[in-house]
């Protein structure tokens, strides 16, 4: 039996839509699908993606490193689970896959492409830039609607 890690993060408590017991849920039943056995979780609760500075993120490459014979898969949900930066995020996967030799799995991102095909680095890469995309249009409409609320009076911040 193939073994991996699993990661999940959120940035917000309110992303329902990835809360941290729907991504593991989805992570697990795609695990058991495939017949993979999961041998820890890492999740980054209320951290962005912007980059790779969370705390659990930085056991799990610990983790990684030291078990790089031994684990098989890194399973995400998504690719913007684990990052919305495609600099670094495409740093990451070769670093994973070419020397740890650990393949990263993406639940809902699962195209059937041949890996060594260029078609399938072209398909994650372009995930990766899409997320990082996300992330700056994300920024920006925070940035005016901060500008928006300070130029009407109103206080922003905790009262």
């Amino acid at each position: 039996m193939k073994k991996a890690y699993q990661y999940i993060r959120i940035s917000q408590e309110d992303q329902s839509n990835f809360s941290l017991s729907g991504q593991e849920k989805m992570n697990f039943e795609f695990a058991e699908k495939h017949d993979i056995q999961v041998m820890q979780k890492f999740i980054d609760d209320g951290y962005s993606a912007k980059n790779f500075d969370r705390p659990s993120w930085r056991d799990l490459e610990k983790a990684l490193s030291k078990n790089k014979n031994t684990i098989d898969y890194l399973i995400v949900t998504k690719y913007d689970r684990l990052i919305r930066n495609a600099a670094e995020g495409l740093a990451f996967i070769e670093k994973l896959e070419q020397k740890w030799n650990i393949k990263l799995l993406s639940v809902m991102e699962n195209f059937f492409i041949d890996p060594h095909s260029p078609y399938f680095f072209k398909m994650r890469a372009d995930l990766l830039v899409t997320a990082e995309f996300e992330r700056r249009v994300i920024s920006d409409r925070s940035k005016f609607g901060v500008w928006s609320a300070k130029s009407q009076g109103r206080f922003i911040g905790v009262a």
